[in-house]
């Protein structure tokens, strides 16, 4: 065969006639080698025999200790020829602080999230996107933002933000859109017709039920994180008859303006009965003092 090809290469054939492997395996050939040996697989390692052989050429040998030891023995203390001398030294020092920033400018733009790549990647995703006027050369890529009644329009989004909505469209999901402010976020909720009725809801609640609300919502995020500190807490739950307790109640802690991160401390979760959870009603079983004792032991 006139066909150019590595030494391990082998290439496949039609098998008009059903010719077997030469190797020894009785399967029906598909490749030839360089040596036009017919094999059952792409390399002839591949091939059952050849593995099998293999094996039993290796089955009951065992390495010689003393072979490790004198390696070892030979390499100990030794250092190597060439030391490093800028090993412990900071770009700043072995290049200068103008060369040092030219490089450093240089990686960040080539790490930087280039159009073409995500019109390439992505070309579900439509946004209008651009890099910034202001800086040209710096490529800093920009999208509008998605409050219609935004003044700046574009800003400058992080990474994580931009690819969290591209996964987001493409699984036509309406969420994670990018603002470029929290005042803008809050403008779109307010007048989004989807989000509008539930802003208005949590707006006419009262101050304790919207400081019920963060609380319970920070206490869920510490049960998570911290599931391991509170005791019993495989206990919860309506069949088992027990339930979750902030030991000072959450009534105390917004009359007294305590921080809702405080109220929602591990050290302020207990697992208790239910019945007796109910009964407490807003009685604390701790003082607020005691509490702050506790969350600064931990600390």
């Amino acid at each position: 065969m006139d066909i150019k090809r590595k030494i391990n290469q082998f290439v496949s054939f039609e098998n008009l006639e059903g010719s077997k492997c030469d190797y020894g395996c009785n399967r029906i050939a598909k490749y030839l080698t360089i040596t036009n040996k017919k094999c059952c697989s792409e390399f002839h390692s591949q091939c059952p025999s050849v593995k099998e052989k293999y094996t039993k050429s290796r089955t009951g040998l065992k390495r010689d200790p003393s072979v490790g030891n004198n390696i070892s023995k030979s390499k100990t203390g030794k250092k190597h020829k060439v030391p490093n001398k800028n090993k412990n030294k900071s770009l700043i020092e072995i290049v200068g602080q103008e060369k040092a920033k030219e490089i450093l400018k240089s990686i960040s733009i080539k790490n930087r999230i280039k159009i073409e790549d995500i019109r390439e990647r992505y070309p579900f995703f439509k946004f209008d996107l651009r890099y910034d006027p202001n800086e040209p050369d710096e490529f800093i890529l920009q999208c509008k933002c998605e409050n219609p009644l935004c003044k700046n329009i574009w800003f400058s989004p992080r990474r994580e933000l931009l690819y969290e909505r591209i996964r987001n469209v493409k699984n036509n999901l309406d969420r994670g859109r990018l603002f470029c402010c929290e005042d803008c976020k809050k403008e779109f909720k307010k007048n989004n017709p989807k989000t509008k009725q539930i802003y208005i809801n949590y707006e006419r609640k009262s101050k304790f039920q919207k400081y019920r609300l963060e609380v319970d919502r920070l206490t869920e995020i510490n049960v998570r994180r911290n599931r391991s500190k509170i005791i019993n807490i495989d206990l919860r739950g309506k069949v088992t008859g027990y339930s979750l307790d902030h030991k000072l109640s959450v009534c105390y802690c917004f009359d007294n303006n305590v921080d809702p991160e405080i109220a929602a401390h591990v050290c302020n979760l207990e697992i208790i009965k239910t019945t007796k959870n109910q009964n407490k009603s807003k009685k604390s079983s701790i003082t607020l003092e005691e509490l702050l004792a506790e969350i600064k032991n931990i600390q």
